[in-house]
């Protein structure tokens, strides 16, 4: 739930922030946090083991070589490389953003699992933390990235498994207000936080560094408004650990209850391609932003176009979503994308889709179809699983032509979690992260 606008509220963002950080730390996690906090991160481990092979991850690896601590001893996932936590961290932001296959917040337009989860661990690994330390962590960390930015919740984060004090906390986030204000906007007397897909990494090393600056005697140069506003958050009842949306596809989510709803209507009715006249989408809130992305043809926006990615997956197959690659931009999704009509304007609610297909003259209807991913409908392990082949296992190595993982090192990554979600060793986690999948 995003921030609620209340003029005559009492206490400040910086005043919740605290009430909340010394409450995170004697509330226990609840299952179903603890349950989606290893699904979170299973599921980033998964858009970071695709994303090591990105031009960005990679600039970023040699980034964190070249100007943080090279005899850091901090995993930088799947490449065998290390480097200290701010490096290692800001690399596995990277690789995990890179193919936009990491989660995304549900009343936001953040991702917070890359920069939350990558602090984590960077630092769980450094600071041998509990099992219990680092999902309290992550789950505190959502919660302050959901109500205001990534920024902030790396700061958060990383402030609960160093077990920083409160003043120091609290100086740490005033320096990150005046480098790294959140991006609100408003909508229905709604605050919603957003980033873009270069912010995240960015957030972590600017979250970090205030962090050791504060530590070290840093001060704000000046207060920049937000921390000191009567702002009303939800900071501990919001649970946007279990709220946030895993990525049944590579694209934007509000294409996920359209793509679901076509594709079962083709396994009912086996449609020939050639004889579709029309495919009619209706759905209700997609933002203007994302009802303009119609007809382009990089694959940076083709991801948040609806009808390209209903298109690719009902001519190729949803796995080539998994993730969108430049080489399946061709003629024919791009003739298929002008027969796709979206009626946005609807009485559905939320994330709803009903599609109609027009066929040699005859209309197809499907049922009204809730998006996955999100609270109502979360992937479940199974469906993690089956994401992972699709990503970097055997389904992935079908379609473009080689083996991204051996079946040992996939099963070796599959292993590490079941024993994860189990009990408190780690030392299978840290282990496989340091799996060098660029060594083929």
């Amino acid at each position: 739930m995003a921030a609620n606008v209340v003029a005559d509220f009492q206490q400040t963002v910086e005043e919740q922030i605290a009430d909340y950080f010394d409450r995170v730390c004697k509330i226990a996690v609840s299952p179903q946090q603890d349950e989606a906090a290893v699904n979170r991160i299973f599921d980033l481990w998964i858009a970071s083991a695709r994303g090591v092979w990105d031009e960005t991850a990679a600039a970023s690896r040699t980034y964190a070589s070249n100007y943080f601590r090279r005899d850091g001893d901090i995993s930088i996932w799947f490449t065998g490389m290390t480097s200290g936590v701010l490096g290692a961290a800001f690399a596995n932001c990277t690789s995990g953003r890179a193919w936009c296959l990491d989660d995304s917040d549900q009343a936001g337009r953040i991702h917070p699992g890359a920069a939350v989860i990558s602090t984590a661990l960077a630092i769980a690994q450094e600071q041998d933390s509990s099992r219990e330390e680092i999902i309290r962590a992550i789950v505190g960390g959502y919660e302050v990235a959901g109500e205001l930015n990534s920024c902030y919740a790396v700061v958060f984060t990383a402030a609960l498994l160093y077990k920083t004090s409160l003043p120091t906390l609290l100086c740490a986030l005033r320096m990150a207000e005046t480098r790294a204000p959140p991006h609100i906007t408003v909508r229905n007397d709604k605050t919603f936080p957003t980033e873009t897909l270069e912010d995240t990494p960015w957030s972590v090393i600017t979250g970090l560094s205030t962090l050791y600056q504060a530590k070290h005697g840093g001060e704000p140069f000046y207060m920049a408004g937000l921390l000191s506003s009567n702002t009303h958050l939800s900071l501990g009842s919001a649970s946007h650990i279990c709220t946030t949306y895993s990525k049944p596809y590579g694209c934007s989510r509000y294409a996920y209850a359209p793509l679901d709803a076509l594709l079962r209507l083709d396994d009912k009715h086996r449609f020939d391609r050639q004889a579709i006249e029309e495919i009619k989408v209706e759905t209700h809130g997609i933002p203007p932003e994302i009802e303009g992305l119609a007809y382009q043809e990089e694959v940076d926006k083709v991801q948040h176009s609806i009808r390209h990615c209903l298109a690719l997956a009902f001519l190729e197959g949803p796995e080539f979503l998994l993730p969108i690659m430049t080489d399946t931009l061709t003629d024919e999704v791009s003739a298929l994308v002008k027969k796709i009509k979206i009626d946005n304007a609807t009485q559905l609610e939320g994330t709803l889709a009903r599609v109609t297909v027009i066929y040699n003259g005859t209309s197809f209807e499907s049922e009204v179809t809730a998006a996955r991913g999100g609270p109502t409908t979360p992937l479940s392990w199974e469906d993690l699983k089956e994401k992972f082949g699709s990503v970097i296992g055997e389904a992935a190595g079908d379609r473009i032509g080689e083996m991204l993982t051996s079946k040992d090192e996939q099963d070796q990554i599959l292993s590490a979690f079941e024993s994860f979600k189990k009990d408190n060793d780690l030392t299978h986690l840290f282990r496989v992260c340091k799996i060098n999948l660029l060594a083929r």
